[in-house]
């Protein structure tokens, strides 16, 4: 059995899957089965994994695209290591990624799941500049209500004792399966980062808008009661007002900026601190 199972999911990213799967293989810590879970690609996807040379790999496919939630519960199901690692097809695991991260999960054995900083490299600029999440009051939970800052989908490690305790990735969220996903570890403290820098994510544009409105308020209506119990009004303030700073950052990067301006304004007057220190971060990763 391998010590950790590592999952790319893929849909038509034939032009740069490969450099993600080169990225895991060439890690300096190889025991690991690499499943690529191809959500219903048109592309050469197939022809492209079937065409590397190395037992690690298998190919999944689904016949229709049926979303994110849906490429890695598949592949979670096929895998046989008691760790599962993440890694989008559009990303990179750095160097060394998978042993660090590996080494630090074996010392944490509290923790379920774990992410890391990351490089993010915009293509509308060719600038890339490190993420560092940090968790206000010491507590995920509370961070995450504001947004998702988490490169989950590129940085995480879980052990698979977390989706047989909180789940797999819900199928009915289109959008935020994996925001979703870490609130259900963070409100039991079961969720942390690993201190490395643990892989380059791609910013390509924020697509969707304005679409995304109704997927923040399934968000809202899924966590108000258990975010009510756990924070009071002062943790639904929170969680509304992220929706508005995630909807008017959405908003802006896709140049309409008209609407953009409603979002911030509500999002001041729930968390006028947290909403300064929002806006504060963005503008010094320009």
């Amino acid at each position: 059995m391998p010590a950790v199972s590592v999952i790319i999911p893929t849909y038509n990213r034939a032009h740069c899957l490969e450099t993600a799967i080169a990225s895991v293989l060439a890690q300096d810590f190889g025991d690991f089965e690499l499943i690529v879970s191809d959500d219903g690609s048109t592309d050469r996807t197939e022809e492209l994994v079937s065409g590397i040379a190395d037992s690690r790999i298998a190919y999944l496919k689904n016949q229709a695209n049926s979303g994110a939630a849906a490429a890695r519960n598949l592949a979670i199901e096929r895998s046989i290591a008691p760790l599962i690692a993440f890694l989008d097809s559009d990303d990179i695991w750095l160097p060394g990624k998978l042993d660090t991260h590996l080494r630090w999960m074996q010392q944490q054995p509290t923790v379920l799941a774990s992410f890391t900083d990351y490089q993010l490299f915009r293509e509308s600029n060719g600038k890339t500049s490190v993420r560092s999440p940090h968790a206000e009051r010491n507590d995920w939970a509370w961070d995450l209500l504001l947004y998702c800052r988490a490169a989950a989908g590129s940085t995480l490690l879980a052990r698979r004792e977390a989706f047989e305790i909180h789940g797999f990735f819900d199928m009915t969220l289109t959008r935020f399966e994996d925001w979703d996903w870490l609130l259900r570890l963070a409100f039991e403290n079961h969720l942390a980062k690993a201190p490395l820098i643990g892989s380059q994510v791609t910013r390509s544009g924020h697509q969707g808008w304005p679409d995304l409105a109704p997927h923040y308020d399934t968000m809202i209506n899924r966590w108000k009661r258990s975010t009510e119990q756990k924070y009071g009004q002062e943790g639904l303030k929170r969680l509304r007002a992220g929706a508005s700073i995630q909807q008017a950052t959405s908003a802006y990067a896709a140049g309409d900026r008209f609407s953009a301006l409603p979002h911030l304004i509500a999002a001041f007057a729930k968390q006028p601190n947290a909403t300064f220190r929002f806006c504060a971060s963005r503008l010094r990763n320009l």
